[in-house]
C-alpha cells in the first residue's frame, strides 16, 4: 500500500484516479476515496486511500520506494557532512593528560566509547610518553598504537587547504 509524502514538487505523470468497485480494507469495510496513482520512483501503480483525491503537490510512493529514497538521501547527506567537516580523529596530548577529538562519523554513530582510535590513543599516552600538541591519527599499527601526524589547531587547517 502506498504512503503519502508531502512534497513541494508536483507529482510526475499524475494519472486520473481509478475507482475500483468493492475495494475493501482488512476489516472488510468499503474504502472510500481509494484510487491508484503512479509512484515516481519505480513507475508502477500505488494505491492511495483517502477521503478525497490526492491533494495537489503530494506524491504517492510505495513504502519500499520511500524507504529507499530516504536511505539514499541520508547517505548523500552523510557524505556531504564528512566532506565539509572532515572525518579524521585527532588526539591532544598535554604534559599530564590527553583528550581525543572523534571524527564526525564516530560522533554521529554514538559509539565513541567503542572507538578503536580512543583505545590506541590511550595506549600511546600510557606507553609512549608522547610530545604535547595536537596530532591527527592516520591509522593504527599492528601493536595497537596510533600513527600520528602533527596537526594545527582546527581553524588553521582550513586556512591551509
Amino acid at each position: 500500500m502506498g504512503t503519502v509524502i508531502a512534497s513541494s514538487h508536483p507529482a510526475p505523470r499524475l494519472r486520473l484516479p481509478l475507482r475500483p468497485a468493492g475495494v475493501r480494507n482488512p476489516q472488510g469495510k468499503l474504502m472510500s476515496g481509494a484510487n491508484y496513482e503512479w509512484c515516481p520512483v519505480c513507475d508502477t501503480k500505488v494505491l492511495y486511500v483517502g477521503e478525497e483525491d490526492v491533494p495537489a503537490g503530494v506524491m504517492v510512493l510505495h513504502k519500499a520506494c520511500q524507504d529507499r529514497a530516504i536511505a539514499e538521501a541520508v547517505a548523500a547527506e552523510r557524505e556531504r557532512l564528512y566532506a565539509e567537516l572532515g572525518n579524521d580523529h585527532f588526539v591532544i596530548f598535554t604534559e599530564d593528560r590527553w583528550t581525543i577529538e572523534h571524527s564526525v562519523e564516530c560522533r554521529l554513530s554514538g559509539h565513541m566509547h567503542e572507538c578503536e582510535y580512543h583505545t590506541a590513543a590511550r595506549r600511546a599516552a600510557d606507553e609512549c610518553n608522547p610530545w604535547p600538541g595536537r596530532w591527527r591519527i592516520n591509522g593504527i599499527d599492528g601493536d595497537g598504537l596510533p600513527s600520528l601526524e602533527r596537526a594545527g589547531q582546527p581553524g588553521e587547517e582550513k586556512a591551509d587547504a
